[in-house]
């Protein structure tokens, strides 16, 4: 049962911030967007994977 809350409240807690609109400069130099700052409405035909690091 403990695993099964665990499960729920991960779930619950991810879609919750599923939705964020957010705007970030592409610093991809090969992207077609480099340089301009891209959000979410923009790809909203799309499926995408958002992943944030840095370089280093």
């Amino acid at each position: 049962m403990k695993i099964l809350k665990t499960y729920i409240f991960i779930t619950l807690f991810t879609f919750s911030f599923a939705q964020l609109e957010y705007s970030l400069k592409d610093q991809n130099s090969t992207s077609p967007t480099f340089n301009d700052f891209v959000w979410l409405p923009t790809y909203s035909d799309f499926i995408t994977v958002h992943f944030f690091s840095t370089q280093g």
